[in-house]
């Protein structure tokens, strides 16, 4: 049972490294939520200097900055991690200390580092800054390896994670699956269960129901066709975030009477 991330963020962790065996149970209040909780952000000026990506740390700190200027955000704690060892996270801090002062570094419990400087720890927004850039895409993160980092680091953040990337994922090889499964997940966190979806799709009664329960299933929505509401059954029921359904009927005026 899980209850610090809400269900997009920790769905990462819960698909790669679990086996889908985590139950994440938090629902946060309304005051709590932060929409949408996953952030992807492309640097396109992105540039590797060692393991440091200047034009990522400027984007964090300068969100920082917005963040803490932000009344409604007044209570939220801030975490920042490197993906590639602790320089990129030193840079970030150095420079927040310096244009937001101690007195603020301290009211958002603001914390830069890698991996391992947040195990066992949280924050309500958690940055992840890649680094690496097109110039230097550097060893593929295999999941042998980075494992743990990735997993840690994908978990940190309570209410919304920014994914701060200088690179596509079309730019990494097929060997880098840790990185190319984590951008992936913050355009599609919901990954289909191929089983269910074939399951599923049995249900469907026309041609043109296919063809939409296989478009809206491929764009990563969870559909469920032939759904009862009272006497009469709806073609397919739409979920997404926050219990929100979207009722579909492909047939025209036709109602489903049993």
């Amino acid at each position: 049972e899980h209850f610090r991330c809400v269900g997009p963020i920790i769905e990462f962790s819960k698909r790669e490294f679990y086996n889908h065996e985590l139950r994440p149970l938090r629902v946060p209040r309304a005051s709590e939520r932060l929409d949408p909780p996953l952030i992807d952000v492309l640097v396109v000026d992105g540039y590797r200097e060692g393991d440091i990506n200047r034009a990522e740390a400027r984007f964090i700190i300068d969100e920082i900055k917005s963040i803490v200027a932000d009344p409604t955000m007044l209570g939220r704690s801030i975490g920042v991690v490197s993906l590639l060892a602790d320089k990129q996270a030193l840079l970030i801090w150095e420079r927040l200390t310096d244009e937001l002062g101690p007195e603020l570094m301290q009211r958002h419990k603001i914390a830069c580092g890698d991996a391992r400087t947040f195990q066992g720890k949280e924050r309500d927004i958690m940055f992840l800054s890649m680094v690496s850039a097109p110039n230097e895409i550097g060893a593929p993160a295999s999941p042998h390896i980075f494992a743990q980092r990735y997993n840690v680091a994908a978990s940190r953040a309570r209410d919304r994670m920014y994914l701060v990337r200088s690179v596509e994922s079309e730019q990494l090889s097929e060997a880098d699956a840790l990185r190319r499964a984590l951008i992936s997940h913050f355009s599609s966190p919901f990954s289909q269960d191929e089983a269910r979806v074939a399951d599923l799709r049995k249900l469907c009664e026309s041609p043109f129901e296919l063809e939409m329960y296989d478009e809206l299933t491929q764009r990563g929505y969870r559909v469920t066709p032939q759904v009862r509401a009272g006497q009469y059954r709806i073609d397919m029921v739409v979920e997404g975030h926050n219990d929100a359904r979207l009722a579909i009927e492909c047939d025209g005026d036709k109602y489903h009477v049993e």
